[in-house]
Parts: structure tokens; sequence; C-alpha cells
């Protein structure tokens, strides 16, 4: 039987048309792709991912960003910033992780870019303290003319880009040794430690306390400080919201709350309601504490006994406390460590590891996470094994059922 071309023919033509519609838009994007300047690997890489859309309507590009598609090596939550950087000052956990901050914080990808384009990680974590800023020009401004003093361990601007009490929030007492108290945290009046232990008068002035593990640990820092020829004991730690309070209503006496706020610190705003904080005095006479051995000594070793320089002068522009160098708080020696190799202050350092987030979706993967200087692993629960099952006894009889111990 013989078979009509047409039979043939019209089959042909129609896959040939289907190829073509399936192919030449395919070519066409490859070539929108390949216009902008990415490599046979990298245009693999984004359809893989399926990034081709957001990419050609961002019109993102840089060789850094191209060569991290084509190792397969790139984070596709963060491609913009692929963009402004380069393979020479490639980008780390800490910037990923900063990048989601930011973005939980309030800001838009056009600041965060603004950002990152102009001010150095050290100069940006501050935004993250700091009152939210919707115009960036002033601080970036202010950032680049105090620039050529300013590095991680002193950071000066010229203006004030924080306001306390203005925007208040509850600190979160859950992070244990972790709690973050200043102008924007507070605390309850109701919140007192339960386990306050009296300090001995050989290192602390009487009728001190401080919660048992900063007891601890501040004996073991003031015995190294003394077997150092620095000797340190404490003259304040635990005080109440009710002593707070006192002392914040006899500084404001007939003036305003302005003027109390330039000398005292408001009630539920003092670290020293956690029991986790001292202020620290040298045996020298007749010399300033900052100035003396012991406050050198103190500031050098601190971490080593679980305790942070609170307040360091070098950053007052930051903690918006430029007069306690004396005062030191407890978080444990391993985020006391990680609060020294970040090189923040401890607002900023709660800001950008240690505060809940507002929008749980931009937290980074665990790819990000793992590799930050601190970050709390989910604890895992120890997988159980199961019992091996039993075989009941033939004809046994029913036990008595047994009394709940309680």
């Amino acid at each position: 039987m013989k078979i009509s071309k047409k039979y043939i023919v019209i089959p042909l033509v129609l896959a040939i048309a289907i190829g073509m519609i399936l192919v030449i838009p395919r070519r066409m994007v490859e070539g929108r792709l390949r216009a902008l300047g990415y490599s046979k690997d990298a245009i693999r890489e984004i359809e893989n991912r399926k990034l081709t859309q957001q990419i050609l309507d961002n019109g993102w590009y840089s060789p850094y960003l191209d060569q991290s598609l084509a190792n397969g090596t790139v984070l596709q939550d963060y491609l913009i910033l692929y963009t402004i950087r380069d393979a020479a000052n490639p980008l780390t956990a800490e910037e990923f992780n900063l990048y989601a901050r930011l973005k939980d914080f309030g800001y838009e990808d056009r600041q965060i870019v603004q950002m990152f384009q102009n001010l150095s990680y050290f100069e940006i974590t501050p935004l993250l303290v700091f009152d939210y800023q919707y115009d960036l020009t002033y601080y970036i401004r202010d950032c680049q003319q105090n620039r050529e003093g300013n590095n991680p361990t002193s950071f000066t601007l010229t203006n004030s880009y924080y306001t306390p009490y203005q925007i208040v929030t509850d600190a979160n007492t859950e992070r244990e040794y972790g709690i973050l108290v200043n102008g924007t945290n507070g605390l309850d009046a109701s919140y007192a430690p339960e386990d306050l232990e009296e300090l001995p008068i050989s290192y602390a002035v009487g009728g001190l306390s401080l919660r048992s593990d900063a007891a601890k640990a501040l004996r073991s820092f003031c015995n190294s400080a003394a077997d150092a020829g620095a000797p340190i004991y404490a003259i304040s730690a635990y005080r109440s919201y009710e002593t707070q309070e006192a002392i914040y209503n006899k500084t404001k006496g007939n003036h305003t709350d302005e003027y109390a706020d330039r000398y005292a610190i408001r009630p539920g705003y003092s670290e020293h309601q956690t029991g986790l904080a001292v202020n620290l005095a040298s045996t020298e006479k007749d010399v300033d504490y900052e100035d003396s051995v012991g406050a050198r000594w103190a500031a050098s070793h601190c971490y080593e006994y679980g305790w942070i320089e609170r307040y360091p002068p070098s950053k007052a522009s930051i903690t918006q406390v430029d007069d306690e160098p004396d005062h030191y708080r407890y978080v444990g020696r391993e985020m006391a460590l990680a609060v020294k190799q970040s090189q923040l202050t401890f607002d900023e350092f709660y800001a950008v590891y240690l505060a809940p987030w507002e929008d749980e979706t931009l937290k980074p993967s665990q790819v990000v996470l793992g590799k930050l200087i601190w970050y709390d692993m989910p604890k895992q629960k120890p997988e159980e094994t199961p019992a091996p099952e039993e075989t009941a006894a033939p004809e046994e009889s029913p036990q008595p059922e047994q009394t709940p111990q309680p």
C-alpha cells in the first residue's frame, strides 16, 4: 500500500515548527545573556537555577557574578551583591548575613547597594543600631569625612543618628547571658534575676551581688588581675528597677527628663538590672581608672573570663556612652570571644547575630549561618532507640494499676 506524501510531510513540518517555537526563543534569551557578558557555563547555570528572568529584568552582570555562576558557588538569594563586588574582594558569610539583617530592618535593595558601594562592613553595622535612615546621604558623607581616623576598632561620627527611648521594645530575657538592654530594649519593673549571689569583699565593696555564673567569673577575673599586678575590684553590680528609679528621680530633681537623661539611665534601661554588669575600680591611688594598669589589663583580658568591655570609648558614637570605660558585662566565655573577634560593640553584635528575626523568610540558610563568627546552632534532640518488641506471655494475669510517681 502506497503512503501519501502528505502523511509524511505534514508531521515533519509540524515537528520542525514546534522545534523552532521551542528553540528560537531560548536562543534569543541566551543571546541576551551573552550580550550582558555571561559565559556559556554561567548561562547554563542561570537556566538550571531558573534565574533568567530575574537577571534580565534587572540587567545584573559583573565578572564576579559570572565566575560564581560558572563554578556553581553563587548564593542566589544575594545576586545583587555579586554585581558590586569582584573576585579580588569576595563576599563573606558575614556580609550575606548583614544584607539579610538590613532587609529585615526595613532597608530596600537600592539602599543596601548604596551602603555596600560606599561603606565598609564596620561602617554599615551601626545602622542596625541607629534609627532608620530614610536618606543615607548624610550618614555616608559623615563616614567618609571621618574615614581617616576610623577603623574596625575605633569609630567616630560627627553627628548622632540614634534617639534613645524613642521606639522601645521589651528586652529578650530568653537570651540568658546574651540579653541586650539599652535605650531601645528595656526590662519590666518586675524583672529580677533569681540566682543572685553576694560578692565577697575581697574583690568588691560590701553589699554587691551578681548572678551566680557572673559572680564566679568575676572572682576569677579579679584574682587573675591581682596575680598580674593589676588589681581591680567591683564598685557597682546588680541594681533593682526601684533603685535605678530612685537614682534617676534624684538626678532629675526639678529638671526635665532631657536633663536627667544626660546624667542617668531611665529605670528599666540599665544593664545593672540584669545582674550581669559591674563597674570596676583600680587600687592605684591618684590615678583615674581609665589610666590605671588595672584598666589596661582588664580591657585586654576580660574576654578570657566571659566579660566584655561594654562601652569602649573608641566606639562612643555607636553606644552613645562615652564616660563608662569601667563598665563590664558578663556574656560567657564563648560569646565574649566572639564579640572580641567581631570587633563590634555589643549593641551591633546583638543586632547582627542574636536579635530575633522580624521576617523569618529573610534568615540566611545554614550554608551561611554555619560560617558566621557566632551562630546558635539549634540543639539536636538525641534520637531515641526504639525499645525491642516484647512477646506477651500466654494467659498472663492482669497486673494491678500502678500509682503515678509524684
